[in-house]
């Protein structure tokens, strides 16, 4: 987790800097929307357009909840921690945008923007700065995802849902060594085999549909007669929307969907059902 914390720092201090260099170097005059700009088509279609590539960004926060049995006051620790990564990061990526487009001013950059907003802004050394940073966030993340999932999987094996060569433990470490080669086996295929666009989307989806089951079993939680009840009516009401605004946005993102990363959510079920039935039948 050291070694993590290292990382995260690593990637995220150059792009601090340019965002605090960034917004004193910004011009105003780029921050002004021309008016068929605001036109519901317009901005309807920017919207639904970005809407998967956005919501990539924040996707992976209920990672967090894979480790909560080595977490310390998890019933405490974790509510406050999803809720306020959630609004850092939402802060975080705002002050990005705003540098970037104060500095760059309208340009049209096709690929690497935060590279081109480094080199706009402080020339070629930033630029390979946000290089280095981005590969450090690369390994971060992949870093921190063997760390997450594969408890996860290593969870369903001891659960019989999956087939227990999952749950198998390094004698040294005691770590869930089948499940971690597993998950960098298939990362590196994926990764390989896909751009990072097309990796988003699918990812976005399948996150998604994750998403609404948890919905779909929290409001029938609530029905159960052991669940807690909220004490004023501010609290019950606010406790009953919820779900069903997180069900409007969750099938709104669904809809906006390619066929490609609805096939291959398909196949990833599939994959799944044959696992189990494997556990189920052979695997015993």
């Amino acid at each position: 987790m050291q070694f993590l914390d290292g990382f995260t720092l690593i990637k995220i201090m150059p792009i601090l800097f340019l965002v605090g260099y960034g917004l004193t170097q910004a011009d105003l005059a780029a921050f002004q929307i021309a008016p068929e700009q605001w036109q519901i088509a317009n901005l309807g279609a920017s919207l639904s357009s970005a809407a998967l590539l956005t919501l990539y960004a924040f996707i992976g926060f209920e990672t967090v909840v894979v480790t909560s049995g080595e977490t310390k006051k998890p019933e405490t620790n974790l509510p406050l921690a999803l809720t306020y990564t959630v609004i850092a990061t939402s802060i975080f990526y705002c002050l990005v945008q705003l540098a970037y487009v104060g500095v760059m001013q309208g340009k049209t950059v096709n690929d690497a923007p935060l590279i081109a907003f480094a080199r706009e802004l402080a020339g070629q050394p930033a630029a390979i700065m946000i290089a280095l940073a981005a590969i450090f966030s690369v390994a971060a993340n992949v870093l921190a995802n063997m760390i997450s999932t594969s408890r996860l999987s290593f969870a369903m094996a001891e659960e019989g849902a999956i087939p227990s060569w999952f749950a198998h433990l390094n004698k040294r470490f005691a770590t869930p060594d089948h499940s971690i080669l597993f998950l960098g086996i298939l990362a590196g295929i994926l990764s390989l085999t896909g751009g990072f666009v097309w990796l988003a989307v699918v990812s976005v989806l399948s996150r998604m549909a994750v998403y609404l089951i948890c919905v779909a079993a929290l409001v029938k939680l609530r029905q159960r007669a052991d669940w807690p009840s909220a004490t004023s009516f501010t609290k019950q009401t606010v406790q009953k929307a919820l779900p069903w605004l997180a069900f409007i946005i969750i099938t709104a993102v669904i809809v906006q969907s390619s066929w490609q990363a609805w096939l291959m959510l398909v196949a990833e079920i599939v994959v799944g059902l044959g696992l189990f039935w494997w556990r189920q039948t052979i695997s015993r």
